[in-house]
Order: structure tokens, then C-alpha cells, then sequence
């Protein structure tokens, strides 16, 4: 696991270079899928409101990608966020790039990594 400090010096580094007068339309989090690892193809989410310890973030969708919600859980009118390769980065893509638009995919960890990205550039 990395520390939390050298991922916000990521983030920082990233907004400072390339994004210090404007926010990039979309961020894009891959994680592997933890939760469900024998899911064939990636997942994502269709547009979901959903809370990581405690604080309320937005997902968008991405076009074609298989969509089973299974990375959360419902939660009254919304969601709890399970999967912490995408809930992790969600703080500090809102900290870093308040108004971009945040799509999230998780990968089967059960292919190659050739085959991992095969299955997500043809979905």
C-alpha cells in the first residue's frame, strides 16, 4: 500500500503540471475488481450518488462498459461505495479537480494484464 502523503503529492503534482488553470472533463479510476474477482469483464457504474467513509460523492457513466452496480451496496436513495481501489482516489480527485467528472472501472483480477486491457479497450 502506498502512503497517503506520496498519493497526495501525486494528485498535487498532476494538478500543478497539467490542470494548475482548468479541470480535465473526466477522471478515470481502474481498479482491480476486489470484491467480485471472478467477474468476467470490467464494471462500472451508471450515474450513482454514493458515500466513502461518510462524505457523498457523484460517479458518471461510461458508455458500454457492463454496469451491475455490484461495487455498491444501496443505502436508502443512494449508495455506499465497497470498492476501495476507486473510493480511495475519490477525495483528492475532489480535493484537486472539484469539477471534473469522475468514472470509475474495476478490472477481473483473474486475466493477464494483456487480456485486462483487451477486455477494456473493446468494451
Amino acid at each position: 500500500m502506498i502512503a497517503s502523503e506520496k498519493v497526495d503529492q501525486f494528485y498535487a503534482m498532476i494538478q500543478k503540471k497539467w490542470y494548475e488553470k482548468s479541470d480535465p472533463d473526466y477522471v478515470l479510476i481502474i481498479s482491480p475488481n476486489h470484491f467480485y474477482p471472478d467477474e468476467k469483464t470490467p464494471q462500472t457504474f451508471s450515474s450513482l450518488s454514493c458515500f466513502y467513509h461518510e462524505k457523498k460523492y457523484t460517479l458518471s457513466a461510461f458508455p458500454d462498459v457492463k454496469d451491475k452496480n455490484q461495487l455498491a451496496k444501496p443505502f436508502g436513495t443512494t449508495f455506499l461505495l465497497k470498492e476501495h481501489g476507486i473510493g480511495e482516489h475519490l477525495p483528492r480527485i475532489q480535493k484537486y479537480f472539484p469539477s471534473a467528472k469522475i468514472v470509475a472501472v474495476a478490472l477481473p483480477t483473474h486475466l493477464p494484464p494483456q487480456e485486462k486491457l483487451k477486455k477494456l479497450a473493446f468494451a
